[in-house]
């Protein structure tokens, strides 16, 4: 496809793929690409929004903050990355909850960890055994 006018070369990471945009990145080591939500049209805007977006989630997932169900809903790798489908159906809530805590207990305060820590063992002990795929 030809480049619109005022666009020179696409950015990294950016690739246009029939007639839509999509991104790549590298997450939990394996290459993503997706297309990006809501851009119906190749136009310079929007291969400048899907640099800026691409750099927004590659910020995120260096900060431990990714979300990929937030950011592409419909994704198949949405429920392999969510632990609501691929292999981590089987992850159990305290599991989960305790993966959760250890990646908390460095980003954030002292007080506020100790907060999640409290909060945890209320859910840990509604849910002792159940799967986070079976929690609605």
């Amino acid at each position: 496809m030809k480049l619109p006018k005022g666009v020179e070369r696409l950015p990294a990471g950016v690739e246009i793929h029939g007639n839509r945009i999509r991104i790549a990145f590298m997450f939990s080591g394996k290459r993503c690409r997706e297309p990006l939500p809501g851009v119906a049209k190749v136009t310079k805007g929007t291969i400048a929004y899907a640099e800026n977006k691409r750099k927004v989630i590659q910020t995120e997932i260096q900060e431990g903050r990714f979300d990929y169900a937030s950011h592409f809903p419909g994704s198949k790798n949405a429920a392999l990355f969510s632990g609501w489908g691929g292999p981590d159906t089987g992850r159990l809530v305290s599991e989960g909850v305790t993966a959760w805590l250890t990646i908390q207990e460095g980003k954030r305060a002292v007080s506020t960890y100790r907060n999640y820590k409290s909060k945890a063992r209320h859910v840990t002990a509604k849910w002792p055994r159940r799967r986070i795929a079976d929690v609605a």
